[in-house]
């Protein structure tokens, strides 16, 4: 059930605020995961996606939802191959290769929401901005790896299903998640 949309001020994430983003990240992966994912996956999905992805922010593409100062939301998007904060292996172990918007896909990355604001529009918004920055980067189709939790929210947004993946994150622990993509118009 949807609350009332919340008005938010976006503003590009900075170094100073990767604690307090991390913090953020790892309450709402902690809290609205639990839906989706056994206690022992969460945890596992806190501590290997549960970072920042520094080159978002070296890059001005990770955005902050703010709410009376407080933040209530992060996403973005990149034009490097990577899907997730710990995704090392599945495109060569380079988060530095960089796409090119004429073929590939621009990322969508890192949209979450503190739980005490779920539902109320935020993830729509940052999801909505990141695409409308990477279309004027050039790029005119987006994908993303949605965990099992973001995609009700990619759905309703025009994303459409590839496929399903099982992802082995860096303890071991297998998780469910799935591979998505839109074209802009």
């Amino acid at each position: 059930m949807f609350k009332e949309r919340v008005e938010i001020s976006l503003r590009r994430a900075e170094i100073a605020d990767v604690f307090e983003l991390e913090d953020m990240i790892h309450l709402s992966v902690w809290e609205l995961g639990r839906a989706d994912y056994s206690l022992e996956q969460v945890q596992s999905l806190v501590k290997d996606v549960g970072g920042v992805d520094l080159n978002l922010i070296e890059d001005g593409t990770l955005f902050i939802a703010e709410y009376a100062g407080q933040i209530v939301g992060c996403g973005g998007w990149s034009r490097r191959t990577a899907l997730f904060t710990g995704d090392t292996g599945s495109h060569g172990g380079s988060q530095a290769t960089f796409l090119n918007p004429a073929f590939d896909a621009a990322r969508i990355r890192m949209i979450f929401v503190h739980p005490d604001f779920a539902r109320q529009g935020i993830g729509r918004q940052l999801l909505e901005f990141a695409e409308l920055c990477a279309r004027q980067a050039g790029f005119s189709h987006l994908q993303l790896l949605a965990t099992l939790t973001g995609v009700p929210l990619y759905l309703r947004a025009g994303y459409e299903m590839v496929e399903r993946k099982t992802l082995t994150l860096a303890d071991g622990m297998n998780v469910t998640a799935v591979m998505m993509e839109k074209y802009l118009d």
